[in-house]
Protein backbone atom coordinates (compact mmCIF):
# COMPACT_ATOMS: atom_id res chain seq x y z
CA UNK A 1 0.00 0.00 0.00
CA UNK A 2 2.59 2.52 0.82
CA UNK A 3 4.86 1.74 -2.61
CA UNK A 4 1.49 1.88 -4.55
CA UNK A 5 0.92 5.27 -2.53
CA UNK A 6 4.71 6.88 -2.98
CA UNK A 7 4.58 5.74 -6.70
CA UNK A 8 0.90 7.80 -7.45
CA UNK A 9 1.91 10.76 -5.57
CA UNK A 10 5.63 10.43 -7.10
CA UNK A 11 4.07 10.98 -10.74
CA UNK A 12 1.51 13.66 -9.63
CA UNK A 13 4.19 15.98 -8.66
CA UNK A 14 6.91 15.14 -11.17
CA UNK A 15 9.46 16.14 -11.13
CA UNK A 16 9.92 17.05 -7.24
CA UNK A 17 11.43 12.70 -6.72
CA UNK A 18 13.84 13.87 -9.32
CA UNK A 19 15.23 16.46 -6.92
CA UNK A 20 15.04 15.49 -3.55
CA UNK A 21 18.56 16.73 -2.78
CA UNK A 22 18.71 19.28 -4.40
CA UNK A 23 15.53 21.57 -4.08
CA UNK A 24 12.52 22.04 -2.18
CA UNK A 25 9.04 21.00 -3.50
CA UNK A 26 6.59 24.10 -3.66
CA UNK A 27 7.32 27.62 -3.18
CA UNK A 28 9.72 29.06 -0.71
CA UNK A 29 8.45 31.40 2.48
CA UNK A 30 6.78 28.85 5.06
CA UNK A 31 9.28 25.94 3.96
CA UNK A 32 12.62 28.18 5.03
CA UNK A 33 10.63 28.85 8.58
CA UNK A 34 10.30 24.81 9.15
CA UNK A 35 13.23 24.04 8.57
CA UNK A 36 14.92 27.04 10.90
CA UNK A 37 12.74 25.40 13.35
CA UNK A 38 13.79 21.57 13.12
CA UNK A 39 17.36 22.92 13.03
CA UNK A 40 16.95 24.90 16.29
CA UNK A 41 15.80 21.90 17.99
CA UNK A 42 18.79 19.88 16.58
CA UNK A 43 20.65 22.43 17.95
CA UNK A 44 19.42 22.81 21.37
CA UNK A 45 19.45 19.10 22.02
CA UNK A 46 23.50 18.91 21.14
CA UNK A 47 24.30 22.00 22.70
CA UNK A 48 21.83 20.58 25.95
CA UNK A 49 20.34 24.25 26.41
CA UNK A 50 16.62 25.65 26.73
CA UNK A 51 14.89 25.84 23.09
CA UNK A 52 12.21 27.49 24.23
CA UNK A 53 13.77 30.83 23.86
CA UNK A 54 16.26 31.73 20.47
CA UNK A 55 18.13 35.30 21.05
CA UNK A 56 20.03 34.70 17.34
CA UNK A 57 16.67 35.71 15.43
CA UNK A 58 14.96 39.26 15.86
CA UNK A 59 18.03 40.95 17.32
CA UNK A 60 18.62 42.71 20.23
CA UNK A 61 14.92 41.22 21.18
CA UNK A 62 15.01 37.27 20.15
CA UNK A 63 11.70 35.35 20.05
CA UNK A 64 10.34 32.59 21.93
CA UNK A 65 9.61 29.41 19.94
CA UNK A 66 6.36 29.48 20.82
CA UNK A 67 5.68 31.82 18.45
CA UNK A 68 6.39 29.37 15.87
CA UNK A 69 4.44 26.47 14.58
CA UNK A 70 4.44 23.11 16.82
CA UNK A 71 6.29 20.78 14.80
CA UNK A 72 7.42 17.82 17.26
CA UNK A 73 6.60 14.91 14.60
CA UNK A 74 8.41 16.45 11.68
CA UNK A 75 11.12 17.09 14.04
CA UNK A 76 11.57 13.78 14.80
CA UNK A 77 11.79 13.01 11.42
CA UNK A 78 14.29 15.34 10.66
CA UNK A 79 16.91 14.38 14.14
CA UNK A 80 16.54 10.69 12.64
CA UNK A 81 17.26 11.89 9.16
CA UNK A 82 19.99 14.32 9.80
CA UNK A 83 21.62 11.68 12.07
CA UNK A 84 22.05 8.96 9.28
CA UNK A 85 24.03 12.16 7.12
CA UNK A 86 20.68 13.65 4.94
CA UNK A 87 21.04 17.25 3.95
CA UNK A 88 18.05 19.43 4.74
CA UNK A 89 17.09 19.09 0.91
CA UNK A 90 16.57 15.14 1.94
CA UNK A 91 14.92 15.75 5.36
CA UNK A 92 12.47 18.14 3.72
CA UNK A 93 11.29 16.11 0.67
CA UNK A 94 11.57 12.57 2.71
CA UNK A 95 9.16 14.49 5.65
CA UNK A 96 7.01 16.19 2.69
CA UNK A 97 6.55 12.57 0.90
CA UNK A 98 5.65 11.06 4.04
CA UNK A 99 2.61 13.45 4.19
CA UNK A 100 0.82 12.50 1.22
CA UNK A 101 1.11 8.71 1.67
CA UNK A 102 0.16 8.52 5.26
CA UNK A 103 -2.69 11.03 4.55
CA UNK A 104 -3.92 7.81 1.47
CA UNK A 105 -3.03 5.12 4.27
CA UNK A 106 -4.61 6.49 6.57
CA UNK A 107 -8.03 7.41 4.47
CA UNK A 108 -7.74 3.83 2.84
CA UNK A 109 -7.71 2.41 6.53
CA UNK A 110 -10.68 4.60 7.76
CA UNK A 111 -12.55 3.40 4.24
CA UNK A 112 -11.59 -0.04 4.34
CA UNK A 113 -13.00 -0.12 8.45
CA UNK A 114 -16.35 1.17 7.23
CA UNK A 115 -17.27 -0.45 3.71
CA UNK A 116 -14.46 -2.97 3.79
CA UNK A 117 -13.69 -3.38 0.35
CA UNK A 118 -9.80 -3.27 -0.71
CA UNK A 119 -10.32 -1.69 -4.11
CA UNK A 120 -12.85 0.97 -2.88
CA UNK A 121 -10.91 1.81 -0.02
CA UNK A 122 -7.89 1.99 -2.36
CA UNK A 123 -9.67 4.73 -4.26
CA UNK A 124 -10.89 6.49 -1.73
CA UNK A 125 -7.34 7.09 -0.42
CA UNK A 126 -5.93 8.15 -3.47
CA UNK A 127 -8.64 10.35 -3.64
CA UNK A 128 -7.79 12.38 -0.45
CA UNK A 129 -3.87 12.23 -0.99
CA UNK A 130 -4.40 14.01 -4.26
CA UNK A 131 -6.97 16.18 -3.01
CA UNK A 132 -6.94 19.87 -3.89
CA UNK A 133 -6.49 21.34 -0.12
CA UNK A 134 -3.89 18.65 0.17
CA UNK A 135 -1.77 19.47 -2.81
CA UNK A 136 -2.59 23.33 -1.96
CA UNK A 137 -0.92 23.11 1.84
CA UNK A 138 1.78 20.81 0.01
CA UNK A 139 2.90 24.09 -1.90
CA UNK A 140 4.63 25.53 1.76
CA UNK A 141 2.98 24.15 4.43
CA UNK A 142 4.87 21.04 6.01
CA UNK A 143 2.81 20.89 9.17
CA UNK A 144 -1.20 21.04 8.21
CA UNK A 145 -0.41 18.64 5.15
CA UNK A 146 0.88 15.91 8.01
CA UNK A 147 -2.93 14.88 7.77
CA UNK A 148 -2.03 10.76 8.34
CA UNK A 149 -3.44 10.15 12.16
CA UNK A 150 -6.89 11.84 11.52
CA UNK A 151 -8.41 8.95 10.01
CA UNK A 152 -7.05 6.94 12.44
CA UNK A 153 -8.31 9.56 15.29
CA UNK A 154 -11.89 9.12 13.86
CA UNK A 155 -11.51 5.36 14.55
CA UNK A 156 -10.20 4.99 17.51
CA UNK A 157 -12.76 8.01 18.40
CA UNK A 158 -15.36 6.00 17.62
CA UNK A 159 -14.98 2.65 18.92
CA UNK A 160 -14.29 4.31 22.38
CA UNK A 161 -17.25 6.38 22.13
CA UNK A 162 -19.53 3.05 20.27
CA UNK A 163 -18.16 0.76 23.24
CA UNK A 164 -15.79 2.38 26.55
CA UNK A 165 -12.81 0.69 27.67
CA UNK A 166 -9.55 1.83 29.02
CA UNK A 167 -7.47 0.56 26.35
CA UNK A 168 -9.48 2.28 23.75
CA UNK A 169 -9.17 5.45 25.47
CA UNK A 170 -5.86 5.02 25.45
CA UNK A 171 -5.57 4.49 21.54
CA UNK A 172 -7.57 7.28 21.09
CA UNK A 173 -5.61 9.71 22.95
CA UNK A 174 -2.67 8.66 21.57
CA UNK A 175 -3.85 9.39 18.23
CA UNK A 176 -5.07 12.78 18.86
CA UNK A 177 -1.81 13.76 19.71
CA UNK A 178 0.11 12.58 17.32
CA UNK A 179 -2.35 14.52 15.06
CA UNK A 180 -1.67 17.57 17.25
CA UNK A 181 2.30 17.13 17.17
CA UNK A 182 2.08 17.23 13.53
CA UNK A 183 0.10 20.87 13.44
CA UNK A 184 -1.37 22.85 15.77
CA UNK A 185 -4.04 23.90 14.34
CA UNK A 186 -5.63 19.91 14.78
CA UNK A 187 -5.79 20.71 18.21
CA UNK A 188 -8.68 22.80 17.76
CA UNK A 189 -10.16 21.63 14.79
CA UNK A 190 -10.47 17.76 15.80
CA UNK A 191 -12.60 18.98 18.53
CA UNK A 192 -15.18 19.35 16.33
CA UNK A 193 -15.50 15.72 14.52
CA UNK A 194 -15.15 13.91 17.82
CA UNK A 195 -17.67 16.51 19.19
CA UNK A 196 -20.11 15.99 16.33
CA UNK A 197 -20.15 12.25 16.62
CA UNK A 198 -21.02 12.54 20.19
CA UNK A 199 -24.11 14.47 19.13
CA UNK A 200 -24.71 12.39 16.50
CA UNK A 201 -25.06 9.17 19.06
CA UNK A 202 -27.30 11.05 21.53
CA UNK A 203 -29.67 12.03 18.02
CA UNK A 204 -32.34 9.29 19.51
CA UNK A 205 -36.11 10.71 19.65
CA UNK A 206 -36.50 8.55 23.16
CA UNK A 207 -35.06 11.15 26.01
CA UNK A 208 -34.80 8.26 28.28
CA UNK A 209 -32.18 6.53 25.79
CA UNK A 210 -30.04 9.85 25.11
CA UNK A 211 -29.61 10.08 29.34
CA UNK A 212 -28.72 6.64 29.60
CA UNK A 213 -25.83 6.83 26.75
CA UNK A 214 -24.88 10.07 28.34
CA UNK A 215 -24.42 8.97 31.83
CA UNK A 216 -22.76 5.72 30.42
CA UNK A 217 -20.26 8.04 29.04
CA UNK A 218 -19.80 11.06 30.82
CA UNK A 219 -17.29 9.53 33.01
CA UNK A 220 -15.12 8.46 29.97
CA UNK A 221 -15.21 11.58 27.93
CA UNK A 222 -14.05 13.28 31.55
CA UNK A 223 -11.24 10.56 31.93
CA UNK A 224 -10.47 10.73 28.79
CA UNK A 225 -9.98 14.69 28.60
CA UNK A 226 -7.85 14.31 32.36
CA UNK A 227 -5.38 11.75 29.55
CA UNK A 228 -5.31 14.29 27.07
CA UNK A 229 -4.34 17.68 29.09
CA UNK A 230 -1.10 16.41 30.05
CA UNK A 231 0.31 15.43 26.69
CA UNK A 232 -1.35 18.61 25.18
CA UNK A 233 1.02 20.46 28.21
CA UNK A 234 3.89 18.98 26.33
CA UNK A 235 3.16 19.59 23.25
CA UNK A 236 2.76 23.40 23.92
CA UNK A 237 5.10 23.55 26.01
CA UNK A 238 6.72 26.27 24.14
CA UNK A 239 4.04 28.64 23.79
CA UNK A 240 2.88 28.24 27.34
CA UNK A 241 6.44 29.43 28.03
CA UNK A 242 6.57 32.19 25.87
CA UNK A 243 2.75 33.60 27.43
CA UNK A 244 4.04 32.67 31.27
CA UNK A 245 6.77 35.09 30.07
CA UNK A 246 4.38 38.04 28.64
CA UNK A 247 4.27 37.63 24.98
CA UNK A 248 1.06 37.88 23.55
CA UNK A 249 -0.40 35.34 21.26
CA UNK A 250 -1.92 37.60 18.98
CA UNK A 251 -4.30 36.55 16.32
CA UNK A 252 -6.43 39.37 15.08
CA UNK A 253 -10.53 38.72 13.74
CA UNK A 254 -9.19 40.74 10.71
CA UNK A 255 -6.90 37.30 10.26
CA UNK A 256 -9.48 35.02 10.75
CA UNK A 257 -12.31 37.33 8.70
CA UNK A 258 -9.87 37.13 5.65
CA UNK A 259 -9.34 33.31 5.40
CA UNK A 260 -12.32 31.84 4.10
CA UNK A 261 -12.98 29.13 1.31
CA UNK A 262 -16.08 30.35 -1.22
CA UNK A 263 -18.60 28.21 -1.37
CA UNK A 264 -18.42 26.83 -4.63
CA UNK A 265 -14.77 25.85 -4.54
CA UNK A 266 -15.54 22.74 -3.07
CA UNK A 267 -17.22 21.77 -6.28
CA UNK A 268 -14.82 24.33 -8.36
CA UNK A 269 -11.30 23.48 -10.13
CA UNK A 270 -8.74 26.44 -8.58
CA UNK A 271 -6.74 28.49 -11.03
CA UNK A 272 -4.06 25.44 -10.26
CA UNK A 273 -5.60 22.74 -11.82
CA UNK A 274 -5.84 21.35 -14.84
CA UNK A 275 -9.81 21.18 -15.30
CA UNK A 276 -10.14 24.84 -14.58
CA UNK A 277 -9.17 25.96 -18.31
CA UNK A 278 -11.67 24.50 -19.99
CA UNK A 279 -15.20 25.30 -17.20
CA UNK A 280 -13.26 29.29 -17.76
CA UNK A 281 -13.92 28.75 -21.25
CA UNK A 282 -17.98 28.00 -20.04
CA UNK A 283 -17.85 29.94 -16.86
CA UNK A 284 -15.58 33.58 -17.40
CA UNK A 285 -14.10 33.82 -14.01
CA UNK A 286 -14.34 30.51 -12.56
CA UNK A 287 -11.99 29.41 -9.83
CA UNK A 288 -10.45 32.69 -9.39
CA UNK A 289 -10.05 34.14 -5.36
CA UNK A 290 -7.73 35.72 -3.24
CA UNK A 291 -6.40 33.12 -1.82
CA UNK A 292 -5.45 30.06 -4.04
CA UNK A 293 -3.44 27.95 -1.47
CA UNK A 294 -5.90 28.33 1.86
CA UNK A 295 -9.36 29.28 -0.79
CA UNK A 296 -8.94 26.01 -2.93
CA UNK A 297 -11.24 23.29 -1.18
CA UNK A 298 -11.44 21.42 -5.07
CA UNK A 299 -12.26 17.42 -4.18
CA UNK A 300 -11.81 16.21 -7.55
CA UNK A 301 -14.42 15.42 -10.27
CA UNK A 302 -14.30 11.66 -9.22
CA UNK A 303 -14.63 12.24 -5.77
CA UNK A 304 -17.53 14.71 -6.14
CA UNK A 305 -19.23 12.15 -8.69
CA UNK A 306 -19.04 9.49 -6.42
CA UNK A 307 -20.42 11.61 -3.45
CA UNK A 308 -23.26 12.42 -6.11
CA UNK A 309 -23.61 8.92 -7.19
CA UNK A 310 -23.86 7.81 -3.12
CA UNK A 311 -26.37 10.39 -2.10
CA UNK A 312 -28.89 10.63 -4.95
CA UNK A 313 -28.34 6.41 -5.23
CA UNK A 314 -29.16 6.57 -1.53
CA UNK A 315 -26.49 4.29 -1.17
CA UNK A 316 -25.78 2.24 2.72
CA UNK A 317 -23.42 1.92 4.78
CA UNK A 318 -22.95 1.86 8.44
CA UNK A 319 -22.91 5.63 9.85
CA UNK A 320 -24.03 7.07 7.34
CA UNK A 321 -25.94 9.74 8.33
CA UNK A 322 -22.70 10.84 10.69
CA UNK A 323 -20.25 10.85 7.70
CA UNK A 324 -22.67 13.01 5.37
CA UNK A 325 -23.13 15.23 8.43
CA UNK A 326 -19.85 15.44 9.11
CA UNK A 327 -18.63 16.32 5.65
CA UNK A 328 -21.37 19.15 5.94
CA UNK A 329 -20.28 20.21 8.84
CA UNK A 330 -16.58 20.33 7.70
CA UNK A 331 -17.47 22.18 4.42
CA UNK A 332 -19.71 24.72 5.78
CA UNK A 333 -17.13 25.61 8.82
CA UNK A 334 -14.23 25.94 5.79
CA UNK A 335 -15.92 28.78 4.68
CA UNK A 336 -14.72 31.34 7.06
CA UNK A 337 -16.65 33.71 9.17
CA UNK A 338 -19.00 34.95 6.55
CA UNK A 339 -19.79 35.55 2.93
CA UNK A 340 -21.36 37.67 0.83
CA UNK A 341 -24.82 37.88 -1.05
CA UNK A 342 -25.16 40.86 -2.95
CA UNK A 343 -24.20 43.54 -1.26
CA UNK A 344 -25.59 41.90 1.93
CA UNK A 345 -23.13 40.08 4.23
CA UNK A 346 -24.11 37.13 6.23
CA UNK A 347 -22.57 35.48 9.22
CA UNK A 348 -21.18 31.88 9.03
CA UNK A 349 -20.82 29.44 12.05
CA UNK A 350 -17.05 29.79 11.99
CA UNK A 351 -17.92 33.48 12.72
CA UNK A 352 -20.42 32.16 15.50
CA UNK A 353 -18.21 30.09 16.59
CA UNK A 354 -15.20 32.57 17.21
CA UNK A 355 -17.97 34.39 19.37
CA UNK A 356 -18.41 31.68 21.40
CA UNK A 357 -15.88 29.16 21.76
CA UNK A 358 -12.41 30.96 22.82
CA UNK A 359 -10.40 28.48 21.47
CA UNK A 360 -11.82 29.29 17.89
CA UNK A 361 -9.57 32.44 18.36
CA UNK A 362 -6.40 30.58 18.40
CA UNK A 363 -6.57 30.07 14.94
CA UNK A 364 -6.47 32.41 11.97
CA UNK A 365 -7.48 30.19 9.02
CA UNK A 366 -10.41 28.10 9.13
CA UNK A 367 -10.23 27.07 5.85
CA UNK A 368 -8.16 24.18 7.08
CA UNK A 369 -11.36 22.51 7.76
CA UNK A 370 -11.66 21.78 3.74
CA UNK A 371 -8.42 19.22 4.52
CA UNK A 372 -11.04 16.87 7.36
CA UNK A 373 -13.55 17.09 4.54
CA UNK A 374 -10.95 15.94 2.29
CA UNK A 375 -10.99 12.96 5.07
CA UNK A 376 -15.31 12.64 5.82
CA UNK A 377 -15.19 12.59 1.92
CA UNK A 378 -13.50 9.25 1.72
CA UNK A 379 -16.19 7.26 3.64
CA UNK A 380 -19.07 7.81 1.14
CA UNK A 381 -16.82 8.19 -1.83
CA UNK A 382 -15.26 4.49 -1.02
CA UNK A 383 -19.32 3.03 -0.36
CA UNK A 384 -19.85 4.65 -3.91
CA UNK A 385 -17.34 2.47 -5.59
CA UNK A 386 -18.05 -0.79 -3.22
CA UNK A 387 -21.87 -0.48 -4.44
CA UNK A 388 -20.71 0.08 -8.29
CA UNK A 389 -17.96 -2.83 -7.98
CA UNK A 390 -20.57 -5.13 -6.58
CA UNK A 391 -23.03 -4.57 -9.35
CA UNK A 392 -20.64 -5.00 -11.74
CA UNK A 393 -20.04 -9.32 -11.61
CA UNK A 394 -17.26 -9.50 -14.81
CA UNK A 395 -13.30 -8.52 -13.24
CA UNK A 396 -12.96 -6.68 -16.46
CA UNK A 397 -15.29 -3.90 -15.57
CA UNK A 398 -14.39 -3.88 -12.48
CA UNK A 399 -10.37 -3.58 -13.19
CA UNK A 400 -11.48 -1.12 -16.03
CA UNK A 401 -13.55 1.21 -13.61
CA UNK A 402 -10.71 1.36 -11.27
CA UNK A 403 -8.07 2.00 -14.04
CA UNK A 404 -10.60 4.61 -15.19
CA UNK A 405 -11.14 6.44 -12.38
CA UNK A 406 -7.50 6.91 -11.62
CA UNK A 407 -6.70 8.39 -14.77
CA UNK A 408 -9.16 10.49 -14.18
CA UNK A 409 -8.13 11.30 -10.87
CA UNK A 410 -4.38 12.27 -12.14
CA UNK A 411 -5.89 14.50 -15.11
CA UNK A 412 -7.93 16.56 -12.86
CA UNK A 413 -6.03 16.68 -9.80
CA UNK A 414 -2.32 15.97 -10.82
CA UNK A 415 0.04 19.01 -11.04
CA UNK A 416 2.72 18.00 -13.46
CA UNK A 417 5.81 20.09 -13.13
CA UNK A 418 5.15 20.71 -9.50
CA UNK A 419 7.25 23.86 -8.16
CA UNK A 420 10.30 23.43 -6.66
CA UNK A 421 13.13 25.77 -5.60
CA UNK A 422 16.73 25.69 -4.53
CA UNK A 423 17.65 27.51 -1.41
CA UNK A 424 20.03 30.39 -1.64
CA UNK A 425 23.17 29.24 -0.49
CA UNK A 426 24.51 31.26 2.48
CA UNK A 427 27.24 34.18 1.46
CA UNK A 428 30.34 32.71 2.77
CA UNK A 429 31.16 36.22 4.15
CA UNK A 430 28.81 35.41 6.94
CA UNK A 431 30.55 32.34 7.88
CA UNK A 432 34.03 34.37 7.82
CA UNK A 433 33.15 37.46 10.12
CA UNK A 434 31.65 35.02 12.26
CA UNK A 435 34.52 32.77 12.57
CA UNK A 436 36.01 36.32 14.19
CA UNK A 437 33.70 36.85 17.11
CA UNK A 438 30.94 34.68 17.76
CA UNK A 439 28.65 36.97 19.29
CA UNK A 440 28.53 38.66 16.05
CA UNK A 441 25.08 40.78 15.98
CA UNK A 442 23.95 41.85 12.60
CA UNK A 443 21.25 44.12 10.90
CA UNK A 444 19.84 42.33 7.59
CA UNK A 445 18.52 45.19 6.04
CA UNK A 446 16.04 45.81 5.25
CA UNK A 447 14.52 45.29 7.96
CA UNK A 448 10.95 43.20 8.23
CA UNK A 449 7.90 44.06 10.01
CA UNK A 450 5.40 40.25 10.72
CA UNK A 451 2.95 41.64 7.95
CA UNK A 452 5.46 41.97 4.65
CA UNK A 453 8.70 40.41 3.93
CA UNK A 454 8.00 36.98 4.84
CA UNK A 455 10.31 35.37 2.29
CA UNK A 456 13.46 37.59 3.12
CA UNK A 457 12.97 37.20 6.69
CA UNK A 458 12.54 33.43 6.31
CA UNK A 459 15.61 33.02 4.15
CA UNK A 460 17.69 35.51 5.99
CA UNK A 461 16.53 33.44 9.51
CA UNK A 462 17.82 30.24 8.01
CA UNK A 463 21.07 31.53 7.10
CA UNK A 464 21.31 31.91 11.04
CA UNK A 465 20.73 28.78 11.90
CA UNK A 466 23.95 27.93 9.55
CA UNK A 467 25.86 31.23 10.50
CA UNK A 468 24.43 31.22 14.33
CA UNK A 469 25.01 34.70 14.83
CA UNK A 470 22.31 37.07 16.20
CA UNK A 471 20.57 39.07 13.38
CA UNK A 472 17.44 40.99 12.66
CA UNK A 473 16.05 38.89 10.50
CA UNK A 474 13.31 35.60 11.66
CA UNK A 475 9.88 35.28 10.44
CA UNK A 476 7.86 33.19 13.77
CA UNK A 477 4.32 32.85 12.43
CA UNK A 478 2.84 34.76 15.32
CA UNK A 479 3.92 38.24 15.95
CA UNK A 480 6.55 39.58 17.87
CA UNK A 481 5.69 42.49 19.64
CA UNK A 482 8.41 43.69 21.25
CA UNK A 483 10.69 43.04 18.05
CA UNK A 484 8.05 44.78 15.91
CA UNK A 485 6.89 47.75 18.06
CA UNK A 486 10.23 48.54 19.68
CA UNK A 487 12.58 48.33 17.16
CA UNK A 488 11.37 47.87 14.01
CA UNK A 489 9.99 51.61 13.73
CA UNK A 490 12.78 52.74 15.43
CA UNK A 491 15.59 51.14 12.78
CA UNK A 492 16.50 53.40 9.95
CA UNK A 493 16.54 50.07 8.16
CA UNK A 494 12.85 49.67 8.28
CA UNK A 495 11.56 48.13 5.25
CA UNK A 496 8.67 50.93 4.92
CA UNK A 497 11.19 53.63 5.51
CA UNK A 498 13.36 52.41 2.47
CA UNK A 499 10.30 51.92 0.58
CA UNK A 500 9.68 55.69 1.18
CA UNK A 501 10.74 57.71 -2.15
CA UNK A 502 11.70 60.69 0.27
CA UNK A 503 13.63 58.87 2.57
CA UNK A 504 16.90 60.37 3.35
CA UNK A 505 16.43 63.02 0.18
CA UNK A 506 17.34 65.26 3.50
CA UNK A 507 19.26 63.19 5.66
CA UNK A 508 20.12 66.13 7.99
CA UNK A 509 16.38 66.29 9.08
CA UNK A 510 14.37 62.90 9.01
CA UNK A 511 12.32 61.78 11.53
CA UNK A 512 12.55 58.56 13.05
CA UNK A 513 9.39 57.43 15.82
CA UNK A 514 8.75 60.53 17.83
CA UNK A 515 12.37 61.66 17.55
CA UNK A 516 11.73 64.73 14.36
CA UNK A 517 13.94 66.34 12.59
CA UNK A 518 17.13 63.84 13.54
CA UNK A 519 20.77 63.81 11.62
CA UNK A 520 19.82 60.40 9.62
CA UNK A 521 24.07 59.86 10.24
CA UNK A 522 24.12 60.53 13.82
CA UNK A 523 20.73 58.78 14.64
CA UNK A 524 22.14 55.70 12.61
CA UNK A 525 25.09 55.09 14.60
CA UNK A 526 23.06 55.82 17.76
CA UNK A 527 20.95 52.84 17.03
CA UNK A 528 23.65 50.81 16.16
CA UNK A 529 25.65 51.28 19.22
CA UNK A 530 22.74 51.09 21.86
CA UNK A 531 21.63 47.71 19.97
CA UNK A 532 25.47 46.39 19.73
CA UNK A 533 25.15 45.54 16.09
CA UNK A 534 28.46 44.49 14.84
CA UNK A 535 27.57 44.59 10.70
CA UNK A 536 24.99 45.81 8.23
CA UNK A 537 24.26 43.65 5.53
CA UNK A 538 22.29 45.81 2.89
CA UNK A 539 20.46 43.01 0.79
CA UNK A 540 20.27 45.06 -2.91
CA UNK A 541 19.93 44.54 -6.53
CA UNK A 542 17.88 41.59 -7.69
CA UNK A 543 18.42 39.97 -4.23
CA UNK A 544 15.60 42.05 -2.64
CA UNK A 545 12.50 43.43 -3.43
CA UNK A 546 13.09 46.33 -6.00
CA UNK A 547 10.99 48.82 -3.48
CA UNK A 548 13.78 49.27 -1.19
CA UNK A 549 16.09 50.18 -3.79
CA UNK A 550 16.41 54.00 -3.39
CA UNK A 551 16.73 53.84 0.43
CA UNK A 552 19.24 50.68 0.49
CA UNK A 553 21.44 52.78 -2.20
CA UNK A 554 20.99 56.14 -0.02
CA UNK A 555 21.53 53.77 3.28
CA UNK A 556 25.32 52.57 1.74
CA UNK A 557 25.96 56.11 0.76
CA UNK A 558 24.80 57.24 4.60
CA UNK A 559 27.51 54.32 6.08
CA UNK A 560 29.85 54.90 3.69
CA UNK A 561 32.54 55.58 6.18
CA UNK A 562 32.14 51.85 7.33
CA UNK A 563 35.47 50.08 8.19
CA UNK A 564 35.26 47.61 5.22
CA UNK A 565 33.35 46.36 1.95
CA UNK A 566 33.19 42.84 1.71
CA UNK A 567 31.11 40.83 -1.41
CA UNK A 568 28.31 38.70 -0.94
CA UNK A 569 25.93 36.60 -2.90
CA UNK A 570 23.43 37.74 -4.87
CA UNK A 571 20.51 35.76 -6.50
CA UNK A 572 17.38 36.97 -8.75
CA UNK A 573 14.15 36.23 -6.94
CA UNK A 574 11.02 34.96 -9.50
CA UNK A 575 9.07 34.06 -6.19
CA UNK A 576 5.50 33.61 -7.70
CA UNK A 577 2.92 35.42 -6.97
CA UNK A 578 -0.45 34.12 -5.07
CA UNK A 579 -2.38 34.69 -8.18
CA UNK A 580 0.05 33.94 -10.83
CA UNK A 581 1.20 30.23 -9.64
CA UNK A 582 4.53 29.30 -11.17
CA UNK A 583 5.89 25.95 -11.83
CA UNK A 584 9.65 26.74 -12.54
CA UNK A 585 12.48 26.88 -10.45
CA UNK A 586 12.17 30.01 -8.25
CA UNK A 587 15.86 30.90 -7.69
CA UNK A 588 18.49 31.16 -10.11
CA UNK A 589 22.07 33.11 -9.24
CA UNK A 590 23.49 36.38 -10.96
CA UNK A 591 26.03 38.61 -9.88
CA UNK A 592 27.69 39.26 -6.82
CA UNK A 593 27.80 43.16 -5.88
CA UNK A 594 28.64 44.51 -2.26
CA UNK A 595 27.42 44.39 1.13
CA UNK A 596 28.23 47.26 3.77
CA UNK A 597 29.19 46.36 7.15
CA UNK A 598 29.07 49.17 9.35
Amino acid sequence: MAVSYFACIAIATFPAILSVSSAIPGFLGDPLEHLWIMRWYERSLIQNHSPFFCDGLNAPSGVPLGLFPTMHLQTLGYLVLSELGANDYVCFNAIWFFAFVSTGLGSFTLAWWTVRGFWPAWLAGLGTMLSGPMFMHAHGHLETMQLGFLPLFLIGWIRFVDHPSSVRMSLAAILYLAQVAAAPYYAVLAVFPASWYVFWSMSSPSRQVRLAFLRGRLAWLLAYTLVVLPGLVLIFSPQIWASSHGFEMVRTRWEFNQYRAPIWSTFVPSPMHNFNPYLRTVFPGAGSMENVIEGSSYLGVVTLGLLAYALFGRVRFPKSSFWWSGLALMIVLSWGAHTSLGATRLDLPSGWLYRIFPPFRLIRCPTRFNLFAAVFASVPAAAAVDHLLKAWKHPIKRFAFVVAATGIMFADLAMIPFPVAAIPPMPPVYGELVAQNLATRIVDSPIMGSDTGQFYSALWGYWQSIHNAKTTAGYPGLVNLPFVTEIVPTAPFWEKRLADPHFLKDPGSEQFGLVRASDAHDYGWLFLKAHKFDYIFLHRGEGCDPRYETGTNRLALLFREARIRVSCALFRNTYPKPSEPSRTPAWTRTRSPSCVPG
